[in-house]
């Protein structure tokens, strides 16, 4: 499988960063994963855990390219947002 780059440049992400306020161990979801380049953001700034959720095949396989920068801390889901009350709770906290 071909290496695909976090192609998003986040145009808000400092106040992202500064509203979600990221803190050690914290548990966050990116429901529309997208680019990742928000959930980077958050995997860099601090020891917290990401949950990404997409729908689009390219943003489910450019989220599995992160999840080898970050074991343990970030898990891609095959998915939609609207679907986040069903998804099981081992995947989403």
């Amino acid at each position: 499988m071909e290496k695909l780059p976090l192609s998003h440049t986040p145009v808000m992400l400092q106040e992202v960063l500064e509203a979600l306020s990221p803190q050690e161990n914290q548990i966050i979801v990116d429901a529309t994963f997208g680019g990742g380049g928000y959930t980077r953001a958050l995997l860099e700034k601090t020891n917290c855990m990401v949950y990404g959720i997409d729908r689009d095949l390219t943003a489910y396989e450019r989220g599995l390219e992160l999840e080898k920068e970050f074991p343990g801390r970030f898990h891609m889901i095959h998915s939609t947002f609207g679907r986040l009350a069903e998804l099981h709770q081992d995947k989403v906290i």
